[in-house]
């Protein structure tokens, strides 16, 4: 596996990760995870929304026998899903934020998450204004949302 030259968090940051999109099935999920953290990935990806939340849940229950601070993970929030799972829109006003962070935060299992990060901008609020939602509730934060980068 190859690495980034800096730790990030204190974790050397795999330059692969896994996605946890498409994992509803709790044991093939973990599975697929420990696979990846076998080979080396340091790095998680998922987001609050994916599989309405199933996939947090599966990412919860496969970090329970690895060491979290060795792992990097990275959420995703606001996207809207219908039952079905189609995305019909955004949501990231600044009042709903700390609630999507402190269910993430459960359903992870952990206090905190490395990469917090706006699946989508809407153009009507203040980026700053989502971001400093999560900082209110944690000390830093730094994301990115389609390919814009902001540091806080």
């Amino acid at each position: 596996m190859k690495y980034l030259n800096k730790e990030t968090n204190g974790i050397t940051l795999s330059r692969i990760g896994l996605g946890a999109m498409r994992m509803a099935d709790v044991q093939q999920g973990v599975d697929t995870i420990h696979a990846a953290l076998d080979s080396g990935i340091t790095y998680l990806n998922t987001g609050d929304f994916y599989g309405h939340g199933e996939s947090e849940l599966v990412i919860r229950e496969a970090l329970k026998t690895r060491k979290r601070e060795d792992i990097f993970i990275a959420v995703k929030f606001g996207g809207m899903l219908t039952p079905d799972d189609r995305f019909y829109g955004i949501d990231v006003r600044p009042q709903n934020v700390q609630n999507y962070l402190a269910y993430t935060l459960k359903r992870l299992g952990t206090d905190y998450v490395d990469l917090y990060q706006p699946a989508r901008i809407n153009p009507h609020i203040p980026v700053e204004d989502t971001i400093g939602a999560v900082l209110r509730r944690h000390t830093y934060a730094s994301g990115s949302c389609q390919g814009q980068r902001i540091d806080l």
